[in-house]
């Protein structure tokens, strides 16, 4: 399809599944990471995860500047990623999300995290990632585990419609 699903579809509600190392080399799996990977350039977004297009494996394209190629993480895992308890420095900041529509929400997230995963080919990758990347891929990481921005919020005062957000006065 050549659209993004918006919340609360019931695809964007469940974790994913692991991609086993048997569909890196299947055809399948190359045509809808490239279809993938064409719709997130179409939207001009920064990160994209596969259930935002009704696909429910663990992958993830990032990217830091609209100009930049997307780089693709399957299988990601980010240790301590639950750790509510953490005394990692971390920083807020307000998140929004195609699939939300005009919904924002004020997050906390690490400065810092180590990422594990592979590329789209089945290669091992590993990255220690900060500021605006690591928070990228930690957005696109809740989906895959079944939850997004408006979970990971401090509280329902912490979640506003974007045209709120703009306003000066």
């Amino acid at each position: 399809s050549d659209s993004i699903l918006h919340y609360p579809h019931v695809t964007l509600l469940q974790g994913c599944h692991e991609v086993p190392e048997s569909h890196f080399q299947q055809f399948s799996f190359s045509r809808r990471h490239l279809n993938m990977y064409k719709l997130a350039m179409k939207h001009k977004v920064f990160s994209m995860c596969a259930p935002k297009v009704r696909w429910a494996d663990q992958i993830i394209l990032l990217r830091t500047n609209e100009g930049a190629e997307f780089e693709t993480w399957v299988n990601p895992t980010v240790p301590g990623y639950d750790d509510k308890t953490s005394v990692a420095p971390m920083f807020g900041m307000w998140e929004n999300d195609l699939s939300m529509g005009y919904m924002c929400s004020w997050v906390i997230r690490p400065q810092e995290i180590n990422v594990f995963g592979q590329d789209e080919y089945g290669n091992k990758k590993q990255e220690k990632m900060s500021g605006f990347k690591a928070r990228l891929l930690m957005h696109e990481l809740d989906y895959l585990k079944g939850s997004n921005m408006l979970r990971q919020a401090l509280g329902p005062d912490f979640i506003v419609s974007f045209p709120s957000l703009l306003q000066k006065e």
